[in-house]
Order: structure tokens, then C-alpha cells, then sequence
């Protein structure tokens, strides 16, 4: 179902985001760019208060005085938000953050990498921050390039693939995750024996990250049908739970094949 028919798809996922946007037009200003800035800085925040204390005074020395202004409103609004909703809302965002200037632009990606490390650990959602809002935007400020094609056969990037397919397949059902492996990776090459499903201890999201910057150089078309795949396996189990849907999301912004938020259908990890 996932891509297959992307126009009922983006039709639904954008009622979902709609309905989203509409609840949160009295304490969310998605047109202005030090709020898009503080909804950021807010979903990064720790929920362990003295790491978040310590955030909190790094915002009031380096942050723009605007966003200080709408930081705590912001929080107040948006700070117990279920964290299948918090990518969704980020992804609607990012037109707004594109009007920044580059020297504020600069000052947003330093604060939130600083933000990120404060706890010294990386979580998947905050690895997709950096993946869905800093890659795009470098890209738009032009501090990096788009990917070159390099790769015109999934034969050239198995190892990455069997990353990112063996992620998706424990996140989703862990109990089936070679037998969704198997089946997923059969549509893309049937009878290779290159894929491989590997253990959830043997890879982590430095491991991803390379993964994805690997396969950022298939062309065009093969990242569709490695697209196709990934949600397939992600929708296994008829479900999209929120690290589902934030790797996938993750996975589609690296593939430059962008995908809508699918608020209504992303569920509690927990």
C-alpha cells in the first residue's frame, strides 16, 4: 500500500497533517520563523530536568532573543506531545525555517547539535532531526551538495542496504524480522545472496548514517523502488509505529525522495 498509490496517500496524510496544524494554530505560529526555531529547541530538550536546566541556560546565552521570547509559550503547548506527532509537525516547519538568514540558520544548527549532545547520547529521533532539518536546509543554504549519482545497481550497495532493511525489520516486528527481511528484500533481488539480516547489536546509527549516505548515490529510480521496500516493511505489520515512521522519514529525506507526514496513522511507541 506504502507508495503504491502515493496520490490516496498524500490526500490522507495531508487531511492528518491539516487536522494537526488547525489544533495547534492557537499556541503554534507556523509562519513565523522563531517559533519553527523554538519547536526545534523544545523537542530537544531532556526530559531528565537537570540535563534540561543545563540546555535551558545554554538557550539563554546563545539563542536569538526572538526565539527566547516564544520558547516557553512554545513549550507549554507542545512540550508532553506524543512523539509519534513531534516529526510530522517539524516536517511542516521547514518552509518556515527556509527563511532564515544564513547567519541565523548557522546559529539554529549550533544550538540544536548542542542541544543534541547534552545528554552525551543520540537517540533515533534525534539522529532524524539532523538528518530531515539540517540536510535539507544545508542543501538550501548551499553548505552542501546533493548526492551525485554514483550507483546504477543494487548489486554495489548491499551492505548498506542490509542496514537499513535489518533496522526496519527489528523496529518493526522483531519476533518476525527475518521473515519480513526475507520477503522485502526478495522484491528488490530475487535469489541474491548478498542480503543478510543483521543483529540488532551489530549495527548502530553511526552505522545508519553511513548506510544512508551510501545509498543516497542510487539513481533516482532505484531509490523509489529501495523507498517502496522500506515501507513495506515498515507497514509488515499493519502498523507505523513513531521510530518506524521517523526512520522511514529519515531513510526517504536521505534518498532525496521526500514522503508526507503520516500523522494519523503513526502510533505510540509505547
Amino acid at each position: 500500500q506504502l507508495l503504491e498509490h502515493p496520490e490516496e496517500i498524500t490526500a490522507a496524510s495531508l487531511g492528518a497533517a491539516a487536522e494537526l496544524r488547525e489544533a495547534l494554530a492557537d499556541s503554534v505560529d507556523f509562519e513565523d520563523p522563531p517559533t519553527a526555531i523554538a519547536v526545534v529547541y523544545c523537542f530537544l530538550l531532556s526530559s531528565d530536568r537537570a540535563i534540561r536546566r543545563g540546555q535551558l541556560d545554554f538557550l539563554s546565552a546563545n539563542a536569538m532573543p526572538a526565539v527566547l521570547q516564544v520558547l516557553k509559550p512554545t513549550y507549554d503547548a507542545i512540550g508532553g506531545m506524543d512523539e509519534g506527532f513531534k516529526l510530522p509537525l517539524v516536517d511542516m516547519l521547514i518552509p518556515t525555517l527556509k527563511q532564515l538568514t544564513p547567519e541565523q540558520y548557522a546559529t539554529f544548527k549550533r544550538n540544536g547539535a548542542a542541544l543534541i549532545e547534552a545528554d552525551g547520547r543520540l537517540s533515533l529521533f534525534e539522529f532524524a532531526i539532523t538528518r530531515v532539518v539540517y540536510h535539507g536546509l544545508d542543501i538550501h543554504f548551499r553548505l552542501a551538495e546533493p548526492e551525485r549519482e554514483r550507483f546504477h545497481s543494487l548489486n554495489n550497495v548491499h551492505a548498506a542496504a542490509n542496514v537499513i532493511f535489518s533496522c526496519l525489520a527489528h523496529l518493526g516486528m522483531p519476533g518476525e524480522a527475518d521473515q519480513h527481511f526475507r520477503t522485502a528484500t526478495k522484491m528488490l533481488l530475487p535469489g541474491s545472496s548478498e542480503w543478510k539480516l543483521v543483529p540488532p547489536g551489530d549495527y548502530d546509527l553511526h552505522d545508519i548514517d553511513q548506510a544512508l549516505t551510501h545509498l543516497s548515490g542510487l539513481t533516482p529510480t532505484l531509490k523509489k523502488q529501495f523507498l517502496l521496500v522500506a515501507g513495506r516493511l515498515v507497514l509488515a505489520d499493519g502498523e507505523v509505529a513513531a521510530r518506524e515512521f521517523q526512520l522511514l522519514r529519515v531513510i526517504a529525506e536521505s534518498l532525496d525522495t521526500p514522503i508526507p507526514p503520516f500523522v494519523s496513522s503513526v502510533t505510540s511507541d509505547n
